[in-house]
C-alpha cells in the first residue's frame, strides 16, 4: 500500500477535491472526486485499488493505492475546485483577468 499526501487551502465551505493520474507520454486521466459533504465518484478502472478521504479539519485528501503495481507508475495530481481566487479588470481593455491558484491570467470577455 502507498499513500500520496495532498493538502489544500480554501475559504470555500464545500470544496471539491480531484485526483488525476498522468502516465508518461499520455494525458492526465481523471481518477476520482471527493466532496466535503462526504459523497464521491470515481472512474471504474480506479474503484477497487485507489481510495481518497477528504479531511476538512486537516485540509487534506490523501490518495491510497492498494496492491501497488509497476503499471501504477505515474505522476499523480490533486486538484481543488474552485480554483479562482481573484478577478480584476484588465488595465488596458474592457476585459477581466482571472487569477487562479497558479497565478496565471486568463482574459474573460
Amino acid at each position: 500500500m502507498v499513500k500520496l499526501h495532498c493538502t489544500y487551502s480554501t475559504s470555500d465551505s464545500y470544496p471539491y477535491l480531484y485526483w488525476y493520474q498522468h502516465k508518461t507520454n499520455g494525458y492526465p486521466v481523471y481518477m476520482l472526486r471527493k466532496l466535503s459533504t462526504g459523497s464521491s465518484s470515481s472512474e471504474k478502472e480506479f474503484e477497487k485499488r485507489f481510495h481518497a478521504d477528504l479531511n476538512k479539519s486537516s485540509s487534506s485528501v490523501p490518495l491510497t493505492i492498494k496492491d501497488v503495481r509497476v503499471s501504477d507508475s505515474a505522476v499523480y495530481y490533486c486538484a481543488l475546485q474552485p480554483t479562482v481566487t481573484e478577478t480584476h479588470k484588465h488595465p488596458n481593455k474592457n476585459q477581466y483577468c482571472v487569477y487562479t491558484a497558479r497565478d496565471s491570467c486568463g482574459l474573460l470577455i
